[in-house]
């Protein structure tokens, strides 16, 4: 199945522009539209107008290079990234690792590029900003449900120090989320549950436990006591290495509130029924 790219060949010599054009329609993969320039500021206004979803970049410009280009280029569209492929007779190892220092995507030497591997380098180049523009929407919405939740979720360091935190949380703490990531986990944990817990982070770090799910008392910034739900997962390294905890939060102050009405309620009747 075919898919429809747009690729901006940005190169002076009219030979060359004519060959990498011949190789890319040679692709059944995709479909391309060529954009062309033969200069870096026809190149750069060429990317701003159209937005192609590769740039093909000689490395030597009349009046820029590629490296300078590039730079021209991040100014220009700011956020917005557009892959590129630098090409140059200059095949020196000291110019491929600059273009790649400057956030070229691949590199290849005119005297070497044939038709495969120039289809091959802007299959891959495509492919990675597939990849890159899911992954980025992927984490977008991560931190759109992670803000939304209407329960507390937190990241929180093996030693005990918060990394990241939502709304909620700060809402059941009473804190703001400067103030609360100023904090470790230990400094608002009460007193009678403190033990525990480490012991319960030990546990997790010695793979004793895959997580759990405890109900404890924090003091709040205003000094009042809740009674939280946590459960609790440990994030390792592909090393194996932990990394951090994520945990998932819930305020069950007002159950643990009723529970307690309840049980003083039943004393009081069992005491009456003696009584009686």
């Amino acid at each position: 199945m075919t898919q429809n790219q747009r690729i901006a060949i940005i190169d002076d010599c009219p030979e060359d522009r004519e060959a990498y054009r011949r190789y890319l329609l040679a692709d059944r993969r995709y479909f391309y539209e060529i954009l062309e320039a033969e200069d870096g500021e026809e190149g750069l206004a060429l990317c701003d107008r159209e937005k192609p979803d590769v740039i093909l970049l000689d490395f030597l410009l009349p009046g820029m290079d590629g490296l300078e280009f590039l730079n021209e280029l991040k100014i220009l569209l700011g956020k917005t990234q557009i892959p590129v492929v630098m090409l140059t007779g200059q095949g020196s190892e000291e110019i491929a690792v600059q273009a790649l220092k400057s956030g070229v995507s691949d590199y290849l030497v005119k005297g070497q590029t044939t038709s495969e591997n120039l289809r091959l380098t802007i299959r891959n180049v495509l492919e990675q900003s597939r990849l890159l523009s899911q992954l980025e929407e992927s984490e977008q919405r991560f931190r759109e449900t992670f803000k939304q939740a209407a329960t507390g979720i937190a990241h929180i360091g093996v030693d005990g120090q918060w990394l990241l935190v939502n709304q909620r949380l700060c809402d059941i703490l009473g804190c703001t989320r400067e103030e609360l990531l100023g904090y470790t986990f230990w400094n608002i944990t009460h007193t009678d549950n403190l033990s525990g817990s480490l012991d319960f982070i030990r546990r997790l770090l010695a793979d004793e436990i895959p997580s759990d799910s405890q109900q404890k008392r924090f003091i709040r910034k205003d000094g009042v006591t809740v009674w939280l739900d946590w459960t609790v997962s440990l994030v390792r390294a592909t090393s194996g290495e932990p990394r951090y905890l994520i945990a998932i939060v819930q305020d069950i102050s007002d159950r643990k509130q009723l529970e307690e009405s309840l049980s003083i309620s039943q004393e009081r009747l069992a005491l009456a029924q003696k009584i009686g």
